[in-house]
């Protein structure tokens, strides 16, 4: 899952720095590259989000460990 999301997440990325460089050349709608722009921010929200919730899992199995060992 998280790494379908980092994939999108650069997917877009790409997509909108592409479109920002036709853009410059080529009169493109600007739609397009807030739709590219609102992908790309949404997968990177996510993406942190999951990270976060990963770390404080991690963290949270470390402390059930030590804990643990306290008890014995």
């Amino acid at each position: 899952m998280r790494k379908t999301i980092s994939t999108v997440c650069t997917i877009s990325m790409i997509v909108f720095y592409m479109e920002l460089l036709v853009c410059i050349f080529v009169d493109i709608p600007k739609r397009y590259m807030v739709i590219s722009l609102v992908i790309w921010l949404l997968c990177l929200i996510t993406d942190n989000i999951l990270n976060i919730l990963d770390g404080e899992r991690r963290y949270n199995l470390r402390l059930i460990k030590r804990l643990r060992n306290l008890r014995l």
